[in-house]
Parts: structure tokens; sequence; C-alpha cells
């Protein structure tokens, strides 16, 4: 049962299980997508994306199973980034 927090506004009205769990991956994610676009790195966007959730993950000293939360998170977050920025430039 969902219980609204009755503490006023300076906290989130969105339920926990609503947040992301790591959104400092998948901020770390998008701007990675955008950096591939911008620059010529010499790498695929796989290699990429490898690499930069790699340094990412690297800063963090979590278990395995937050290790490949953390993961995903950042690959399904790139992936999205990369898919909204081939669509703007085809609509451009």
């Amino acid at each position: 049962m969902y219980v609204p927090n009755i503490q006023g506004a300076a906290t989130s009205a969105r339920p926990n299980f609503l947040r992301p769990q790591f959104p400092e991956a998948i901020r770390a994610a998008r701007h990675a997508a955008l950096v591939w676009f911008q620059s010529e790195t010499g790498m695929t966007l796989s290699q990429f994306r490898d690499v930069r959730c790699w340094e990412h993950c690297q800063r963090y000293n979590d278990s395995a199973i937050q290790r490949h939360l953390r993961e995903s998170a950042f690959r399904s977050a790139y992936a999205e980034q990369v898919g909204q920025i081939i669509v703007e430039r085809s609509d451009g």
C-alpha cells in the first residue's frame, strides 16, 4: 500500500519504486552517448559505451548484484539516448 508523504513539497512526490535506482549511471550514460556523437573517438558505439560504463562503475564500491544493476541502468540509458539522437538527427 502506498502511503503519501505528508512532510510537504521539499521531498519528491514520486513513490520510491518509480524513482530510478541509479540516477547517476543514467546521467553518465546519456552524457557518454552525446560525447560519442560530438567527437571522433575512434571507437564504435559499443566500445565507447563499455569503456565509459567501466569508468563510471569503478567509482563505486558496489556488491556484485549492485554492479550488475548499475551496468544495466547505464546500458539501457545509453541505448535510449543513442536512439533519441538518431531520431532527432533524422527529423532535422
